[in-house]
């Protein structure tokens, strides 16, 4: 397939592929495709769980869990703590 675009946008979608660090244009517009698509159905075990009953096991125990309060506090915590566990995977 070939697309015709406008020379500042293919600029533009050359400087996203490389930011994104694909090798070319090409690939990263097949991935963009490829993310747009139907969502994958995922298994129990896709999601770190050993079945279904487990991950089933664990939904419910979720439910009569005390609820949270999501606020700013509660993103800038959570942000905080995925940096930190990112450093320390990156750590030797």
């Amino acid at each position: 397939m070939t697309i015709t675009l406008p020379d500042s946008l293919k600029a533009d979608l050359e400087r996203r592929a490389r930011r994104s660090g694909f090798g070319t244009a090409d690939e990263y517009v097949a991935w963009l495709v490829e993310e747009d698509a139907e969502p994958a159905e995922y298994t129990a075990e896709d999601l770190g769980f050993a079945n279904e009953q487990e991950l089933e096991a664990k939904l419910l125990a979720s439910l009569a869990s005390p609820p949270i309060t999501v606020d700013e506090t509660f993103w800038a915590d959570l942000r905080r703590e995925v940096a930190e566990r990112v450093v320390r995977g990156k750590a030797p």
